[in-house]
């Protein structure tokens, strides 16, 4: 029969053995602290599980993220491709997001809502490729982008007749008007060399738009947001389902009953078990000789904490940049 040993049984063991004299102030810390690591790793643990369920996300994201985030996974290592002798990292979300933009400009200038076929699809995108590699083989890219993108016009402001305004304040709102519209300008140009850049980098690995997959990135993005939104876990949940009745019931006793020996070896234990977690192997048999409980952890873990949240960490602030690269170029559509 499976032991039950609550959270709260164990806080409540750990705020009385607080109060004795001689208890021990890292006993206390080290509970406390791998408590707060389960938390953390049952948290990080829910996303990455929630991620691998939708199929697509990390199929699709791996070649972002740098290679160590997942080289205990075996899947393929992101490369960096060499052309021509010289090595060039794989295209960003950014740029793939700027090339996207240059390809939505491209394809306006054609006087289409919707092409009538695949096959006029694959033609328009075939031209598109073209004409921005001749474009830079020809030095001439900064016209070509020039031609094809159009900005949104500027926001005219309706003049305010009820209101009479002086000569000084007529010059000074042109004066400030002017301010803007340079400021637009200056915008606009660095908004231009971005997206230039990038299709420069792009046309060095000579591959075609279709095969940039940018489909294949904006689904990825929305199942990544949707599996994202999750209930965070409590320390309770999270201690629960980390550790086995057995550990809890030890730490429990040694708080109540523990000698001087006792607490020793249950810090000993501790930093173990820790060690474990946080960048070890957490696995179920941990601790298969030890007495008087056979296992730490309720399951075997595949990857530690520290791996774990690196992933996580990578694949959020990818999406980060995505969500922030996608509102800035909303301002110049």
């Amino acid at each position: 029969m499976e032991k039950k040993i609550s959270y709260e049984e164990i806080i409540t063991a750990l705020e009385e053995y607080k109060n004795r004299e001689d208890h021990s102030e890292r006993l206390v810390r080290d509970i406390t602290d791998v408590f707060k690591l389960a938390q953390l790793f049952q948290n990080d643990l829910q996303k990455d599980r929630a991620f691998n369920k939708e199929a697509g996300i990390k199929a699709t994201l791996k070649n972002y993220i740098p290679k160590d985030s997942f080289d205990y996974t075996k899947i393929r290592r992101r490369r960096k491709q060499t052309i021509k002798s010289v090595e060039i990292e794989p295209l960003t979300v950014e740029e793939k997001l700027y090339i996207e933009y240059a390809y939505n400009c491209y394809f306006k200038t054609l006087g289409i809502d919707v092409p009538e076929s695949e096959e006029e699809l694959k033609r328009i995108r075939k031209e598109f490729d073209n004409e921005v590699s001749q474009a830079i083989a020809e030095g001439k890219i900064s016209k070509w982008l020039k031609n094809t993108v159009e900005f949104p016009e500027e926001e005219k402001l309706p003049e305010d007749s009820s209101v009479s305004k002086t000569r000084y304040e007529i010059l000074e709102e042109r004066r400030l008007r002017n301010i803007d519209r340079e400021k637009r300008k200056k915008a606009e140009d660095k908004f231009l060399k971005t997206v230039e850049d990038a299709l420069d980098k792009w046309m060095k690995f000579g591959t075609s738009y279709d095969k940039l997959n940018i489909e294949k990135l904006h689904e990825a993005m929305k199942k990544m947001e949707k599996s994202s939104i999750l209930k965070s876990l409590s320390i309770k949940e999270s201690v629960e389902k980390t550790f086995c009745p057995e550990l809890l019931d030890y730490f429990t006793q040694t708080l109540r009953n523990g000698d001087e020996s006792h607490v020793i070896n249950c810090i000993w234990m501790i930093g173990t078990i820790r060690r474990a977690l946080y960048n070890g192997t957490p696995s179920n048999n941990y601790g298969e000789d030890a007495k008087p409980f056979k296992k730490y952890f309720r399951e075997h873990y595949e990857l530690p904490f520290d791996k774990v949240h690196g992933l996580i960490e990578e694949l959020e602030m990818l999406y980060e940049e995505y969500k922030i690269t996608k509102e800035y170029i909303q301002k110049f559509q």
